[in-house]
């Protein structure tokens, strides 16, 4: 019997500062579409993303908080997993 490997990805966090993330049906809607964990601490304007895997790339969370009417400002570095992956090769020098 061949042994099954489980391939798990370490958690991805991202920290979100969105003015106007203190109304509430905004606060609802972004819950429900954004399909990761999702905290709001609507008294700082900051919104907290974990995500189980990369499926989502930085433009489209961009995008979804764009959708939204807030217009959001990352705070830290993005993961590499979420950034968009370069269909061109590197040609080295």
């Amino acid at each position: 019997m061949a042994a099954k490997v489980f391939v798990t990805f370490p958690m991805i966090e991202l920290e979100v500062y969105a003015t106007s993330v203190r109304d509430l049906n905004k606060i609802l809607e972004l819950e429900t579409v954004s399909g990761s964990g999702c905290k709001v601490d609507s008294n700082h304007d900051f919104v907290y993303l974990d995500l189980g895997e990369p499926t989502i790339i930085f433009e489209e969370i961009q995008a979804l908080f764009l959708k939204f009417e807030l217009e959001p400002r990352f705070v830290g570095a993005i993961a590499p997993e979420l950034r968009p992956r370069s269909k061109t090769p590197l040609v080295s020098t």
